[in-house]
């Protein structure tokens, strides 16, 4: 009689999992495949927006030609690719002028949340012209051998790509011949572009306002984004005279002091939640800011809440979107969808184009008692890269002592989400020059600490940066999973499982798993580094897996490794508390315990069985086999029948593959 077969050690709770964690915590956020998956999100849409009819007449009209431009039109030409760079430069508009200069059929904005090395030939046209941005705090950087993979993507689709950068020291070695620095144009003329655009004939009056009233204010290398706010300030002249010195006073206010002043004293609950949501996604659609806007709306309402007396009712259709757009200065564009053909879409911007991060600045600086509000709206958005972003804004452009605090607090938290966000925005800030010296110290604080929640958060960091730092990476994931504690060695697991998804990182990481199982000190400390190393093994094999999802193809690895995966098995099959999780997965796939499975099942277990049973004995064979059982049941008495049926089960399988037996699914 053989015992009940354990389930994967995943689903119980140890360690550091206290008993007010949610259920959602425990079975969802504390999993080897939760953590996995969410390194591997579904794949967000390529395409953002696109330019429509009007925005290209208006670039046709009224662009002035930076200097630099017809450098980059030249590489673009020639090249396919062009990265732009000058913050305050008009390089995005600059980008888009490029592209419709050089015939594009389609100028389209791609989803900057993704990386450059993730976009598919499926996803981009022929002749069409796209613009991808890293700009800002916390933008995706750019490595040698993801701008090389877009510029050959893009030569073979025939199409052409712009890249928009903040300064030249955040190009690519591979892009030297690529980049073009682009300096602001001459302000006047964007200014009275602007005006003979939008006045058509009726343009110099208000062109002669502009020269004599606001020209003073202009200098060269002011941001193309002043000179158009002057044109509209002469605009707003012509109509009412009155306002002329309130717009010399508009024109010379920093955007900081202009969005303190927007506010007013009147605003509810609803001008004051979408102003942030616009904030935190500027340019996309309206009907996700506006969710966005609705959610923050709930929580805030929810803290004004006492629970003894209800919140007054809010009036009903009290307020239209337009209405409430012009209120805080925020307008939407009316734009062809850019996934479904014949359908239409709205984004929503800033009248001005410095004003997200001024709001999000504001807000976070001047409202300290609502931080956690905040941060629980951001977290519970839905939009990682958009907070990864707004976290790196507040923490880079806000004085702060602890500069580093929410990110701790993130990294503390029991839910998944919040680690993976605390992860990403140090990955993030650690690119940013100045930082780099903090988020390495406060890594190293994690990793010698003892709280639990940081430690996972640590491996989530370090098995980022595997790619651009394997062996630091790898030292660091070693003393990590030295801790006790289950939500520790899930995270571990199932970084060092994303890690080995990769071709060209197995070779490390099979390696590291092997010196994990056998590591010296650990033997000496009787630390959990080898009982990491034994549950990874599992994973590798195939034999642990939730709801029958694979992380990793174990049958390409297995043959990709065989002589180390035979000493993996051997080693976890002759230990006392791995062996029998073994030998139990084993047995659950053998034809006793699988007669009543469907085909498909039956088969994809008979492979798992027989790739695991010929690690330990390639030849089946009775007596071939036959030292290898009896080492088994030596080292595990109380299971000698479940051994015995399972190399029975396995030459069985092996017999039925080398007569060409069907399959019970063909």
């Amino acid at each position: 009689m053989t015992e009940t077969p354990a389930t994967p050690s995943e689903n119980k709770v140890e360690g550091d999992a206290t008993g007010s964690a949610q259920t959602r915590d425990v079975h969802g956020d504390l999993s080897v495949t939760s953590i996995f998956n969410s390194i591997h999100p579904p794949e967000r849409e390529a395409l953002a927006w696109q330019l429509n009819d009007d925005e290209s007449a208006e670039l046709r009209e009224r662009f002035v030609t930076p200097d630099g431009y017809d450098q980059a039109k030249t590489i673009l030409r020639n090249r396919s690719v062009v990265l732009l760079h000058g913050s305050g430069s008009g390089r995005t508009t600059t980008g888009q002028r490029l592209l419709l200069d050089l015939g594009c059929a389609r100028i389209v904005h791609l989803d900057d949340a993704r990386s450059l090395a993730s976009f598919r030939e499926k996803e981009l046209r022929e002749q069409d012209g796209y613009l991808w941005h890293s700009t800002g705090p916390g933008a995706i950087p750019i490595r040698d051998a993801d701008f090389m993979q877009a510029v050959n993507l893009v030569r073979g689709k025939s199409c052409r790509l712009v890249i928009v950068l903040n300064g030249p020291n955040e190009v690519p070695q591979a892009a030297s011949g690529f980049v073009v620095g682009v300096k602001p144009p001459e302000p006047l003329e964007v200014a009275e572009g602007v005006i003979r655009y939008r006045l058509g004939t009726r343009s110099e009056d208000c062109v002669t306002i502009l020269r004599d009233k606001l020209s003073a204010k202009l200098t060269v290398g002011d941001p193309p984004g002043k000179a158009v706010h002057a044109g509209e300030l002469a605009i707003e002249i012509l109509a009412d005279p009155a306002v002329e010195e309130d717009a010399l006073h508009r024109l010379d206010e920093d955007v900081d002091r202009t969005i303190a002043g927007l506010v007013e004293d009147w605003w509810s609950t609803v001008e004051y939640t979408m102003f942030l949501a616009v904030a935190l996604l500027e340019g996309k659609p309206f009907d996700r800011v506006a969710e966005l806007a609705v959610k923050l709306d709930a929580l805030v309402r929810d803290a004004e809440s006492t629970g003894e007396k209800p919140l007054r009712p809010r009036r009903v259709f009290s307020k239209p979107k337009d209405e409430l757009l012009r209120t805080i200065k925020a307008t939407t564009v009316e734009r062809d969808h850019p996934i479904h053909p014949g359908l239409r879409e709205q984004t929503v911007r800033f009248e001005r184009p410095d004003w997200a991060q001024a709001v999000l600045r504001r807000y976070w600086g001047q409202y300290h008692l609502d931080h956690n509000l905040l941060l629980n709206w951001m977290c519970e958005a839905d939009e990682h890269e958009a907070a990864v972003k707004a976290l790196c804004t507040v923490i880079v452009d806000v004085p702060a002592h602890e500069p580093l605090r929410t990110v701790h607090k993130l990294a503390g938290h029991q839910s998944l989400w919040r680690r993976m966000l605390a992860a990403a925005t140090l990955n993030r800030l650690s690119e940013e020059h100045n930082l780099r010296e903090l988020v390495e110290q406060t890594l190293s604080d994690w990793v010698s600490g003892n709280v639990k929640s940081r430690l996972a958060t640590a491996a989530l960091v370090y098995g980022h940066r595997f790619a651009r730092e394997p062996e630091t990476a790898l030292e660091q994931l070693t003393e990590i999973a030295r801790t006790e504690s289950f939500r520790v060695k899930n995270a571990v697991i199932a970084m060092m499982l994303v890690i080995m998804s990769e071709p060209a990182h197995r070779n490390l990481g099979v390696k590291a798993v092997l010196a994990w199982l056998t590591d010296r000190r650990s033997r000496r400390e009787r630390d959990n580094l080898p009982r990491v190393a034994a549950d990874l093994t599992l994973w590798l094999l195939g034999l642990y897996s939730d709801n029958g999802t694979d992380l990793i193809d174990a049958d390409e690895i297995t043959r990709e490794y065989p002589e180390e995966f035979r000493q993996l098995t051997w080693q976890v099959a002759l230990d006392p508390t791995h062996g029998p999780l073994l030998l139990s997965a084993l047995y659950n796939r053998t034809e006793r315990s699988t007669f009543n499975a469907g085909g498909k099942k039956r088969r994809k277990s008979q492979d798992e069985l027989l790739r695991v049973v010929t690690l330990l004995e390639p030849d089946l064979r009775f007596w071939r086999r036959l030292p290898g059982m009896l080492l088994l049941r030596h080292r595990h008495p109380i299971r000698r029948a479940m051994i015995w049926e399972i190399f029975r089960s396995a030459r069985e399988v092996q017999l039925s593959r080398q007569a060409g037996e069907p399959s019970d699914d063909q």
